[in-house]
């Protein structure tokens, strides 16, 4: 099994191969149609369609951040994502599993140990690595995500910054979904006379009725 993942992180890392291009902000991922539409309905329908995608092999996505498609194409590929770092360094202030520099062509180095990122930004790289998920219909991908929010958040919700967390779950998350905003209500429930001592969660409380709801429930 770990000769398979191997086999797989080389794909994703190097390109060998590849047969699709996804264009993100000036970095292009070179990624495997087998691999990729095979588990996203998304991808598949923007390939298979006959739209210009389809015929250039090339899908160009504007509304995420590289990061956060690096995620994914790291679930797609390894079953796995790291929500507070990246697996290889690049040469611009963000880091990605991209092939190459769209701009100058050049190909990443395979050898770089995982980057870390700030430990606090792993709770909004996990909301939107789900929100990701939820559009490009990768639905496993969601389930780890809100696992990873949910461990992150019992860690953390004594945290100064959780607030802008909830903030971030209530604005962001597609009505639709509920496990975000279910992780934060929970914890919100358990823990309510210490988060109530800060004005922030209360704040969040009359502002979002529908956790209040969720809280009282």
């Amino acid at each position: 099994m770990s000769e398979l993942k191997d086999v797989m992180r080389d794909l994703l890392l190097r390109g060998r191969f590849s047969d699709m291009e996804i264009l993100c902000q000036g970095i292009t991922f070179k990624v495997h149609q087998a691999i990729v539409c095979t588990q996203s309905s998304y991808f598949s329908s923007a390939m298979c369609d006959g739209f210009k995608e389809s015929t250039e092999k090339a899908i160009n996505i504007q509304d995420d951040t590289p990061e956060t498609i690096e995620r994914v194409l790291s679930f797609l590929y390894l079953r796995e994502y790291s929500e507070d770092g990246h697996i290889i360094q690049y040469q611009q202030p963000i880091s990605a599993l991209a092939i190459c520099d769209h701009e100058s062509g050049s190909s990443l180095p395979e050898n770089k140990l995982e980057i870390s990122e700030p430990a606090n930004q792993a709770a909004f790289n996990n909301i939107e690595v789900f929100i990701a998920a939820d559009k490009y219909a990768v639905f496993p991908l969601k389930t780890l995500a809100t696992l990873k929010f949910s461990r992150w958040a019992n860690t953390n919700y004594s945290s100064p910054m959780f607030h802008e967390v909830v903030q971030k779950v209530m604005t962001s998350v597609p009505p639709h979904e509920s496990a975000l905003r279910e992780v934060i209500a929970d914890i919100i429930t358990r823990h309510i006379f210490d988060l109530i001592k800060n004005p922030e969660i209360v704040r969040n409380l009359d502002s979002f009725g529908s956790l209040g709801s969720l809280v009282i429930t």
